[in-house]
């Protein structure tokens, strides 16, 4: 042992004589620092350090030559015929050449870890996501052993410069060429593809972090580490042993054997746990397509329009391994216009029902031919406008795992699992009277992928009472406000709410109150206490400004949307509201769709991403609170009211008015955009009621039906230039 440290000393002092290796270091902290310093990932402290991580990259390509460079070196200098005289054993020779490069390499690694515990601990974070983060942090280090493995093998094959371009090669071929070629017809054989391990993950990426719940908790996370350290221990081993023995050092012997086996165990376990884990899920999502396959909108849909559920109350039972059982008790009622014969109820699929009662009697419920739908009969036809009392008891597994964003890899979605909760009202996980299709198998342009996609829809406000109780602590939230929490129980209460949702995990909720409106906002734990407040703020006083400013300009033809106590939620980058679409939305932009408008009871407002860019995320908020108040309403042709409203909602000058939008930011070829010149021109010669008059006039003339975009745009210009003429003149 006192050879092996002594001889890495040696491997130190030539490595660092060298210009070139200071060139590195210099090169990988000043990427690091401009990383560390980037404010757009700051206030999300998981995020920040897995930007700070995207500096391994470039490390991770200088281990590998300087691997290859350290195999070759004494070759090349001529010196490899002194070694036998010197007092050191090959094993110890080539282990200190690796341990060498090792240890710096996973001291630099050890710096994200250490930012993350020290920022951690000051933002009150639970010791398990401390511990569980320093965790991933730390592992990030097992791909940068295995390219020092790696490189320092390819370098030893040839004492020629030319290997340097065959480590190009199998480094391109190992980072971009599995993915490319084995991924497509096997996704889960991403484990031969050591990219995977995350060495120059962004903080958008869903493997090893996630901005909303935090760092991974996957099992098979741990296993495609555990597969790559015995990979790295065996191709070591074999190699110093190959080695030493070609110099007869060392004979091979039962020690060897059995050491051997026991890394091939370890190897062999851990990629069938690994490849097992991911072939069920696969295997779930080809059984969601086949239950998909050829299914439309149902022709059934309008027949029951007006069937509605009200008045739920629903006990929730949910364990870790991701079962769920509800009892759920509901009015029904029939304003179809017909007697019914058959009730038909919305529920997903993947939930058995095992009772059903109407009235206190029970009845049988049963599948048809409707995806998504149960079927009970009652003793005697429902009449219109009559109501009955239904009770369902159900159980099922929820492990929602989807393609995403055309890739053939899957994404977590909805699930029940040890460290989330993720039961959006979409998801169909409480009966909703009619038919209403919740997924459908979507075609995925450009890609050769199957795709499935949730739909959205409304259904009448209604009021929720919701019991939930877990078989282990986790921290539950929804829209409805807590009448009851204890440890493993929380009772939540909605009033006249438009659907329930309950998400629970590494999660924080804030409250803010700006007029009549009390808004909450739900996020992940990582997000700093400080931004939560400007996010909830923002969200609240925009909100009560769009509603001010749409009352001045419309007076009461418009009403609030909006609830006195709403619930907002960041959602993550790749999360399947972003895969939704709505029921019945007019694709031709006849009528305004609102993404507020739906069954989630939930609101999402925009994803973690966006809210780092303050005013992006500003112009977002009032293009979506446009939408929600003027769902329904005639639809804009143009873009131009939209970008004109928002302005104005966010402008807070004063005195001297500047252009309210920059046109050059909408032109083309650096020319200005003449609608906005326009408008600028109508702002600066008009008083504020003046302007509101023009907004009215101005929407209602954008929203005109014509029969081209072209003619849209060349009659709002017209418009436009006339009413800066009629100013001026």
């Amino acid at each position: 042992m006192r050879n092996l440290v002594s001889y890495i000393g040696v491997e130190w002092k030539l490595m660092f004589r060298g210009i070139g290796i200071w060139v590195i270091a210099a090169i990988i902290g000043a990427v690091f620092y401009f990383l560390a310093t980037d404010t757009v990932y700051a206030s999300n402290v998981g995020a920040s350090v897995m930007r700070m991580m995207m500096c391994l990259f470039p490390l991770f390509i200088a281990v590998f030559f300087l691997a290859m460079h350290a195999a070759r070196r004494e070759a090349a200098s001529k010196n490899h015929l002194l070694f036998p005289s010197l007092p050191f054993r090959t094993w110890q020779i080539t282990a200190a050449r690796l341990l060498a490069l090792a240890i710096p390499f996973t001291l630099i690694e050890l710096m994200p870890a250490l930012i993350y515990a020290v920022t951690a601990i000051n933002e009150g974070l639970s010791t398990k996501e401390l511990i569980n983060g320093i965790l991933v942090l730390i592992s990030g280090a097992i791909p940068g052993w295995f390219v020092i493995v790696l490189g320092y093998l390819i370098g030893s094959l040839s004492k020629k410069r030319w290997v340097y371009l065959m480590g190009i090669v199998i480094f391109i071929g190992l980072t971009y060429g599995v993915d490319i070629f084995l991924t497509k017809h096997a996704p889960y054989l991403g484990i031969l593809e050591f990219t995977q391990l995350d060495f120059y993950t962004s903080a958008n990426s869903s493997v090893a972090f996630s901005s909303v719940w935090g760092f991974t908790s996957d099992v098979t996370y741990w296993y495609h580490r555990l597969f790559y350290v015995g990979f790295i221990v065996m191709i070591s081993y074999l190699f110093i042993q190959k080695i030493a023995r070609k110099r007869q050092e060392i004979q091979f012997s039962r020690s060897f054997y059995i050491s051997l086996s026991v890394i091939s165990v370890l190897l062999v376990s851990s990629l069938w746990a690994y490849i097992s884990i991911w072939k069920e899920r696969e295997q779930s999502f080809k059984a969601e397509v086949a239950y998909y396959k050829g299914a439309k909108t149902d022709e059934l849909t309008s027949t029951f329009e007006g069937l509605s559920a009200s008045d739920y109350e629903l006990n929730v039972k949910i364990s870790p391994e991701h079962q769920m059982e509800v009892e759920a008790r509901f009015k029904l009622t029939n304003s179809t216009g017909k007697k019914l014969e058959r009730i038909p109820l919305t529920l997903r699929h993947s939930f058995k029902v095992e009772n059903a009662w109407i009235n206190d009697v029970k009845m049988n419920a049963a599948s048809g031919d409707q995806k998504d739908v149960i079927w009970i009969t009652p003793m005697n036809a429902l009449e219109n406008g009559e109501n009955i009392t239904i009770k369902i008891v159900y159980k099922g597994l929820v492990d929602e795992w989807r393609t995403n964003n055309g890739s053939h890899t899957l994404a977590h979605y909805d699930g029940i699992d040890a460290g989330r909760v993720y039961l959006l009202g979409m998801f169909g996980w409480y009966p909703i009277g009619g038919i209403h299709p919740l997924t459908s198998l979507m075609a995925y342009s450009g890609y050769d992928v199957d795709k499935l996609q949730d739909h959205t829809f409304t259904i009448p406000p209604t009021n929720f009472k919701v019991t939930v109780t877990t078989s282990y602590p986790i921290a539950l939230y929804s829209n409805g406000s807590v009448l009851e929490q204890k440890m493993n129980k929380t009772v939540f209460e909605a009033k006249n709410a438009d659907g329930f949702s309950i998400v629970g995990g590494a999660l924080d909720q804030v409250t803010h109150k700006s007029g009549q409106h009390t808004v909450s906002l739900i996020a992940g734990n990582q997000m700093k206490d400080e931004q939560m407040q400007k996010a909830i703020t923002q969200i609240a006083d925009s909100l009560e400004r769009f509603l001010n400013e749409v009352k001045a300009i419309w007076g009461n033809e418009i009403k609030d949307p909006f609830q006195l106590y709403e619930v907002f939620m960041l959602a993550d980058s790749n999360d399947p509201l972003k895969n939704t679409i709505n029921i019945g939305t007019a694709m031709g932009g006849e009528k305004i769709i609102s993404i507020f408008a739906n069954i989630n009871g939930i609101k999402f407002p925009y994803t973690f991403i966006s809210l780092e860019y303050l005013q992006d995320a500003q112009n977002q908020l009032n293009h979506l609170f446009f939408q929600h108040y003027f769902a329904g309403q005639p639809g804009t042709y143009s873009g131009e009211f939209s970008v004109l409203f928002s302005a104005y909602i966010a402008d807070k000058s004063t005195g001297v008015k500047e252009d309210l939008i920059d046109p050059l930011a909408y032109g083309f070829k650096g020319q200005p955009n003449e609608t906005y010149v326009y408008i600028n021109q109508i702002y600066k010669a008009s008083s504020k009621e003046e302007f509101r008059s023009f907004i009215r006039e101005f929407y209602t003339e954008a929203s005109k039906e014509r029969l081209t975009y072209e003619q849209a745009q060349q009659e709002i210009l017209a418009y436009l230039k006339k009413r800066a003429g009629d100013i001026h003149a």
